[in-house]
Formats: structure tokens, sequence, C-alpha cells
């Protein structure tokens, strides 16, 4: 009986054949990043800035991409998958935002790079009208305004701030109850006299608390709530609003 033998290139053949018409396993190819930005786009920042990445990928399997994001330095808090938002770091660096993408079999990274300036200071007076009458009754708001027209830097935050207030018969007034605030542009409000435990509407250079690291950049104005039909007349005289910013 002759046995045949089959020459290995035609066993070959006939494997391949075989594995076609059952399916043969697809090489997984490796997703690509299409995009990477930053909003804003900027190379040097401030310390503290808040910066959004986000990356695109496309994937030629069509499979499900997850990406991971890490960070030299800063903060991280939220991620979205695709987006990231970071906060830079107070103090002056370069830091490197990553992410990786992966599509469960061949994983991909790319990264940006950062540079955190120092921070760069200000200061700037705010005056309001040279005098405003102040009813007995009634809710009145005194904006601070500024010698230029756009006086604070995009991003700009407070430092310190100094205010002098002065009123016309101040005497007399301080022997009433009612409400003086300084409003920030926030809303965030700081109560300066409420005739029982701030008594002193005269203020010299009065070192303003509670404001640090707020956004200066907005209308800064005193509010004055009185309630009181009996009470004497007041007028406010000009007031003014040292602030020192950093950005």
């Amino acid at each position: 009986m002759q046995r045949k033998v089959i020459a290995p290139a035609l066993l070959a053949v006939l494997l391949c054949g075989t594995m076609l018409m059952v399916g043969c396993p697809k090489k997984n190819t490796a997703p690509v990043f299409s995009s990477f930005t930053a909003t804003p786009n900027d190379s040097v920042l401030m310390p503290t800035a808040v910066v959004t990445f986000k990356v695109a990928a496309t994937d030629e399997d069509s499979d499900s991409l997850t990406f991971t994001w890490s960070k030299s330095a800063g903060t991280m808090p939220v991620t979205y998958g695709d987006s990231a938002v970071w906060t830079a770091p107070s103090a002056v660096g370069v830091c490197t935002v990553s992410v990786k993408c992966s599509d469960g079999e061949a994983e991909i990274d790319t990264s940006r790079v950062v540079r955190v300036r120092a921070w760069l200071s200000g200061d700037l007076d705010g005056l309001t009208p040279d005098s405003t009458y102040l009813p007995n009754v009634g809710t009145t708001e005194i904006p601070f305004t500024w010698d230029v027209d756009d006086p604070f830097p995009p991003g700009a935050i407070v430092d310190s701030m100094l205010l002098t207030m002065a009123f016309d018969d101040s005497d007399s007034l301080e022997m009433e109850q009612f409400y003086v605030y300084l409003v920030s542009p926030a809303g965030t409000e700081l109560l300066l006299y409420d005739g029982v435990e701030r008594t002193n509407l005269d203020l010299e250079q009065y070192t303003v608390p509670g404001f640090a690291d707020e956004a200066v950049t907005g209308t800064w104005k005193l509010k004055f709530v009185r309630n009181n039909p009996s009470g004497r007349n007041g007028v406010v005289e000009e007031c003014d609003l040292d602030v020192t910013y950093k950005y």
C-alpha cells in the first residue's frame, strides 16, 4: 500500500484555507490620537489656573476606547473619559499632563507640557462718589469706580485690601443700629457696621478680611441697610478701596 505524503507548502495552503472557512483570528489595530487640545491654550500659566484638556482618538476596529489621565503636579479632581479638568499648582515649575488610550488590547499615550510662572501683582484704588445721601429707610448700594476702563488683568484674584470710609455726622449716626456691608463681585458680603458689635463708621486703612483669593474683576460696592424712620439723615463721604491683586 502506497502512502501519500503531502508537501509542506500544500499543507500550509490547506490549513489556511480551512482557517478562512471557519474564520481566521483578526489582528487588533491600536487606536490613534487625532487631537489633544487645551482650553485655555497657553503654554505658560498663572498659578492655580484651571485648564480643560480634551483628546480625540479613533480605532480602525471600532473597539470601545477608555482613557486614563495623569499629571506630574497640580490637581485633577474631575475627568470625563476623553477630557479632564486640571488645576495648576501654586508653585513655579514645569508640569506634564498625560493621557493613555486603550482599546482593551493595545494602549497608546500622549502628553502636553505647560509651565507655571510666578505670581505677578498690582495695586489699584477704587473710589465712591464724593458724598451720597443715605435715607433713613431702605437699601442704598454705592459702587466703587476705577480710573481705568479695564483695571484688572484676566484671572486676577485678591491678595489684600484696605478700606477707608467716612461719614458726615458719624458721631450721631453711630448712635443708631443699621448695617453697612462691603460686597464683592461674587456677592460675598462683609459686615462693616451694625451699631452693636461693630460700632465704628469711620475706618482708616482698615485691613479687609475674608476676600483673599476671590476674583477681583467686577463691581465692588458698599451696601447700606437702614430701617429707622426717626433716624438722623446720613451722608457717606468718598470712600477708598485699595486693592492689591495677584495674577
